[in-house]
């Protein structure tokens, strides 16, 4: 519920308190913790709300920006349509990562037909692989999605209303 300027009013404190350091200068590295944070905030509510209507909007649509910033492998599952509660959207709903735009389209069927769209008969795979990085107890080995950066390989819907922070596709496959 705070503006840009009120969370990097806080910024220097916050990071004090932590015992954190960062990359970058400050004003750049403020904005993107509070974009993802705003980003995650969004999707875990875009979630509740795909949640309510999927009686009626069963199929979700990944949406990636299309201009020349995308990761590669956000753009390869651009138009990805698969159900709600496909176990791909548990690792693969956006953000996927730092200053990651894309998005979730809730879909009827009408709207299938009419964007002439089809659920994806073959969904991108998990692909799981391990990735170092750095913990408050040291360096640390966790199996993350490529294309997905570490820390994002959940759905923060799902994350954020009772099911704890923790990555899903670790929960899921060991």
């Amino acid at each position: 519920g705070s503006t840009l300027d009120q969370f990097r009013g806080d910024f220097d404190r916050i990071v004090e308190a932590h015992g954190w350091s960062y990359k970058g200068s400050r004003g750049w590295r403020s904005a993107v913790i509070f974009n993802t944070n705003l980003r995650m905030a969004y999707a875990a509510g875009r979630w509740q709300r795909i949640q309510q209507v999927k009686r009626v909007r069963p199929y979700l649509r990944y949406i990636a920006v299309m201009d020349e910033r995308p990761r590669p492998l956000h753009r390869a599952w651009h138009n990805t349509v698969l159900p709600v509660d496909h176990p791909w959207w548990n690792t693969h709903f956006p953000p996927n990562g730092w200053n990651c735009r894309c998005s979730i389209q809730s879909l009827s069927g009408a709207d299938m037909k009419r964007l002439g769209l089809q659920v994806t008969q073959t969904p991108p795979p998990l692909d799981l692989t391990p990735r170092s990085v750095n913990a408050p107890s040291g360096r640390k080995s966790l199996m993350v999605p490529k294309g997905v950066d570490p820390g994002f390989a959940y759905n923060p819907g799902k994350a954020g209303f009772g099911s704890g922070q923790q990555s899903l596709a670790q929960e899921r496959h060991g």
